[in-house]
C-alpha cells in the first residue's frame, strides 16, 4: 500500500509521539521506586550498563540471520530496525506493533516477508520462554520454601497442560512450514501467500540458530533482573531468583496484555513470586520498573530517532 508523504510524516509523527506520552505516563506513575539504589559498588552498575546493548545486539544477529533468506541486510541495519519495531510495540497490545515497526528499515519489496522473519524470531523466543518457565515453575513447587503458595497447583493436571503446551509449541515451532499451508486458506491472508511461503524457507538448521540466539538473549535479560534485584537490596539467591523469574515469564507470556497495564501485570506476576523469598516489595517493583526502561523505553526512545529520519 503506498502512502502520500504527508501522510507518511503524520504516521511517524503519531507513533513516535503516543510512544513517548506511554513511557512519560509509566514512569511518571512509578517515580516513587527509585529510592532504594546502592551505590555500594560500582560492579552492578557497569554490568547493566554492558548487557543492554549485548541483549539488543543478540536480537539484531537474530533477526538478521532471519532476514538473509530474501534480503542482505547489515547488522547495523537489522539493529535500526529492531529499535524502531519497539518505537511501535511501546503502545500496541501485546507488542504486536513490533512485527511492522522493524519492516520500515527493509525495501518495500520486502516488508511483508520481514513480518515472517519477525514472527520466526518471536516464536523462537517463545518456545524458549515456555521451556525455561515450565522448568521454572516445576523446580519453584518442589521448593519448601515457596510450597505454600503454589501447592494449588500442584496436580497431574497442571502438569499434564504444561506438558502439553511445550509440545505443541516445539512441534510447530520445528514445523514452522505448516503455517505455509494453513495461511492458504485465511482469507484475508492468503492474497499474500507469495511473501509468506518464505516460511517454507527455514531449515531445521536455521530454526536450531534462531533458538540459540533467542536462548542467549534469555539468559542476558534474565541475568539483567537478578542484577537491578541485588541493586535494589532484594535479598533473594541466584537460585530462587532464577526458578521466579523463569516462572514469571511463562505466567506473563500467557496473560494477553495490553502495553498500558504492562508494568502492572509484570509487577504484580514479579511480586507473586519473589515476594515468597523477599517482602522488599519496593526494590521488586523497582527491579521490574528499572529492567522494562532498560530493554524497551530507552531502546524505544532510540528506535524514534531512526523511524523519524526513515523512508516509510
Amino acid at each position: 500500500m503506498k502512502l502520500n508523504k504527508t501522510t507518511k510524516i503524520l504516521l511517524k509523527l503519531l507513533i513516535i509521539t503516543a510512544s513517548y506520552a506511554y513511557i512519560a505516563i509509566r514512569l511518571y506513575n512509578n517515580r516513587n521506586y527509585f529510592n532504594e539504589l546502592h551505590f555500594d559498588s560500582l560492579i552492578i552498575p557497569l554490568l547493566i550498563i554492558i548487557l543492554m546493548p549485548v541483549n539488543w545486539l543478540i536480537e539484531s544477529v537474530k533477526w538478521k540471520y532471519l532476514v538473509r533468506k530474501f534480503s542482505n541486510i547489515s547488522l547495523w541495519t537489522s539493529l535500526k530496525g529492531v529499535f524502531t519495531g519497539l518505537t511501535a510495540a511501546v503502545f500496541t497490545p501485546n507488542r504486536i506493533g513490533e512485527y511492522f515497526g522493524r519492516i520500515v528499515v527493509l525495501d518495500d519489496k520486502y516488508r511483508i516477508k520481514g513480518i515472517f522473519a519477525t514472527i520466526v524470531g518471536s516464536f523462537a523466543q517463545i518456545l524458549t520462554t515456555v521451556f525455561f518457565g515450565i522448568i521454572s515453575l516445576y523446580l519453584l513447587v518442589e521448593n519448601k520454601s515457596a510450597t505454600d503458595s503454589l501447592i494449588q497447583y500442584n496436580n497431574i493436571w497442571t502438569w499434564i497442560f504444561l506438558s502439553i503446551m511445550m509440545i505443541i509449541t516445539a512441534l510447530l515451532y520445528f514445523n514452522i512450514s505448516w503455517f505455509e499451508w494453513m495461511f492458504r486458506y485465511v482469507p484475508f491472508v492468503k492474497k499474500y501467500r507469495k511473501h509468506f511461503v518464505i516460511l517454507k524457507d527455514y531449515s531445521k538448521k536455521d530454526l536450531v540458530v534462531t533458538l540459540f540466539y533467542s536462548v542467549l538473549r534469555y539468559v542476558v535479560f534474565v541475568s539483567q533482573y537478578i542484577l537491578f534485584l541485588y541493586f535494589f537490596d532484594v535479598r533473594v539467591g541466584i537460585y530462587e531468583s532464577l526458578i521466579c523469574i523463569g516462572a514469571g515469564y511463562l505466567v506473563i507470556l500467557a496473560v494477553p496484555t495490553f502495553t498500558i497495564a504492562e508494568i502492572g501485570v509484570r509487577g504484580s506476576v514479579a511480586l507473586f513470586f519473589l515476594e515468597m523469598f523477599s517482602q522488599n516489595t519496593t526494590g521488586i517493583i523497582s527491579a521490574t520498573v528499572s529492567l522494562w526502561i532498560v530493554n524497551l523505553a530507552i531502546p524505544a526512545f532510540l528506535g524514534s530517532i531512526i523511524l523519524y529520519r526513515q523512508k516509510l
